[in-house]
């Protein structure tokens, strides 16, 4: 592959492109190429992990950010140094045979299948069966970039505040097949025995290709709303029995620190560097487990090895104010940025401590990628300002607009200082 073989996006700001970046088909940032690399259940041997390090220090600059669908993404290749990391990757197994067997392996698992013995379903062997069924049907690759699939093995950290097209969620009674959002907004479709899993999935992605026809829906719930579930349903071939789901979210306390079976850890806004990378890879005890909250899970390692990742700047405490603010990586390195947001968020995060979840959202642009539901503070770029949204999304209606940092810094201190009094 020559060095200009790939398309790249490079529409101004803030165009949505779309499609996701891959390995095989990265997309051009301010920072250089952002190649992400598509890990089947988020689970990664230590050595690939070290040697990922490695090639990020080598072919980027260094940095590697966590993805929300629990992908590495390599930021910072140069156009030069792109089919070299491309072989070195080739070698290390994790290039697919073409752009659209990759794309299409969008899927999300649950961060300990096979470790966690209350799990409902073997989640590891789902995610897997389920990705090789993608890759080799060529007519799925017709499938949207962004249409994902997510499996929830029903076990400690409940996927339910992960959205996907396609939910498949372990229960005492089956797999739970639910179409459109996160577990408390998906739409029920069927339960199905864990052996037909794999097929009821790939019906419903059928079903979404024929029924959304030649016109511009490219997620679940908009099809949803369009033809509703009981056309979906029908389409797909499949019935409509169901029985309960598990709706409980995962919090941050129950993934970071020292954990039973595992040490978590995230990064500033799901950025790490090569060299902590690498001490992940060294402290770790044969693999790691990338999560779609943009952690990583150590599993098997004593408790000790907590310190050392403390040591190299790592997050382990869920207090961390740092932990309830989602940026993307906003000016300079993405072109659609209008706003420098990891400064705007760095700057603002002291106003979130001790808050749980997600409370402000830090967007470059209008896309609102980091975040794509409602938070409830948002600050939205648009020409080197900020507009604040409450309660919605970063294309939502603003009630401040064109605020510097300063100025977005008070009205967020006053907005939240409102929100504590509410009844």
């Amino acid at each position: 592959m020559s060095a200009r073989a790939f398309p790249i996006a490079t529409a101004a700001p803030p165009s949505v492109k779309g499609w996701c970046p891959g390995a095989l088909r990265p997309m051009l940032s301010g920072d250089g190429l952002l190649v992400r690399l598509r890990i089947t259940g988020g689970i990664v041997p230590s050595r690939t992990l070290s040697r990922v390090g490695d090639l990020a220090a080598h072919h980027g600059n260094g940095l590697i950010d966590i993805s929300q669908r629990a992908n590495l993404q390599i930021r910072g290749v140069r156009s030069d140094t792109h089919d070299p990391l491309i072989a070195d990757l080739r070698d290390l197994g994790l290039i697919d045979t073409d752009p659209g067997a990759e794309a299409v392996r969008n899927v999300v698992g649950s961060p300990l299948a096979g470790l966690d013995a209350t799990a409902k379903i073997d989640g590891a062997a789902l995610v897997a069966a389920l990705e090789a069924r993608l890759r080799e049907d060529a007519d799925l690759h017709a499938l949207p970039d962004k249409f994902g699939f997510l499996v929830d093995d029903g076990g400690r950290l409940s996927l339910c505040d992960v959205a996907a097209d396609v939910r498949l969620t372990g229960t005492p009674g089956g797999l739970h097949l639910a179409i459109g959002g996160d577990g408390s907004s998906a739409a029920p479709v069927a339960m199905l025995p864990p052996a037909d899993a794999v097929a009821g999935a790939v019906a419903l992605a059928r079903a979404f290709l024929v029924l959304r026809g030649s016109g511009d829906i490219r997620r679940m719930r908009d099809l949803v709303r369009a033809v509703g579930v009981d056309a979906i349903r029908s389409a797909a071939g499949l019935a409509g029995a169901m029985g309960p789901w598990p709706t409980a979210s995962t919090r941050l306390s129950d993934i970071l620190g020292v954990q039973p079976g595992f040490v978590g850890v995230g990064a500033p806004f799901g950025r790490f560097t090569a060299a902590q990378v690498r001490i992940l890879a060294d402290v770790s005890a044969g693999e790691v487990r990338l999560t779609p909250w943009r952690a990583v899970l150590v599993p098997g390692v004593d408790p000790g090895a907590a310190a050392v990742l403390a040591e190299a700047g790592l997050i382990l405490d869920p207090r961390d104010a740092r932990l309830s603010v989602a940026a993307c990586p906003g000016r300079p390195d993405c072109p659609s940025g209008a706003v420098d947001t990891r400064e705007a968020a760095t700057v603002l995060a002291p106003l979130v401590a001790g808050r749980d979840g997600v409370v402000l959202h830090v967007s470059g642009c209008s896309k609102g990628c980091a975040r794509p539901r409602a938070a409830p503070v948002t600050l939205s770029g648009r020409d080197g300002l900020f507009d604040l949204i409450v309660d919605g999304r970063a294309d939502g209606a603003p009630i401040h607009r064109d605020l510097d940092l300063a100025g977005a810094r008070a009205a967020v201190e006053t907005l939240l200082s409102k929100l504590e009094e509410r009844p």
